[in-house]
């Protein structure tokens, strides 16, 4: 139960943020500054990739929340599963 929990934390932080960096949002320039830099690889877990962000997000706000623990490989996976998942139905609740 402690997983699902930490692993919809994570994916709530990451689906915000890349809502808000989503284009006509308030911090899309960060999006445009990634998107310049785009050959570097820290870019797509940073910022680019809603699936990828649970990665470098996810390791900072567990460690920083429940700190490091075999826990935290298994939270991460499944968070970057739910933020395909809800990337996903967002883009298609937002398409109309």
């Amino acid at each position: 139960m402690e997983i699902l929990i930490h692993s919809l934390v994570i994916s709530a932080w990451c689906l915000g943020f890349r809502t808000i960096i989503d284009e006509g949002q308030a911090f899309h320039f960060l999006y445009k500054w990634a998107k310049k830099y785009e050959s570097k690889p820290i870019m797509k877990p940073l910022i680019l990739c809603v699936t990828c962000t649970a990665s470098i997000h996810g390791l900072i706000i567990h460690s920083l929340m429940w700190g490091f623990s075999f826990e935290m490989i298994i939270t991460i996976i499944f968070s970057a599963y739910l933020n395909s998942l809800g990337w996903l139905t967002l883009e298609k609740l937002f398409a109309e």
